[in-house]
């Protein structure tokens, strides 16, 4: 079964690289240029992973996070930013549910490895 990604960002550019490495992997994928589109089609459609950058103009992938998690507490999340985020940090979001931490720019094998690793996992904890 074909595994169904979101991808979010406000950058064109990044928004149609990442669709473009998803879907050569054969993912079907579906890009929101906005938090308030993500959240919307997060309420109408089921999502296997969702990708997320964090510096939106409306809505931070922050806040998408947290309410993805309300609608579904064992949703996968991948951020992908520019911030750097401390080790302390990170372990706390992977805490709460966050599959994987990616800073821009970022190796697109490392990437796609990590993808394909945590839509493998059955649970939320095993992304390693």
């Amino acid at each position: 079964m074909v595994k169904n990604i979101l991808v979010m960002d406000n950058e064109e550019d990044m928004l149609s690289s990442i669709r473009t490495i998803l879907k050569k992997e054969g993912y079907k994928v579906s890009c929101f240029d906005t938090g308030k589109k993500a959240l919307n089609a997060l309420k109408t459609k089921k999502f296997d992973l969702l990708v997320l950058d964090i510096m939106m103009p409306d809505l931070s992938g922050w806040d998408v996070f947290g309410r993805a998690r309300k609608i579904n507490d064992k949703q996968k999340v991948i951020f992908v930013s520019v911030l750097e985020i401390s080790p302390e940090r990170k372990r706390e979001l992977e805490n709460y549910g966050l599959a994987e931490y990616i800073t821009k720019p970022f190796d697109i094998a490392r990437f796609i490895d990590r993808v394909k690793i945590i839509l493998l996992a059955d649970d939320k904890k095993n992304y390693i």
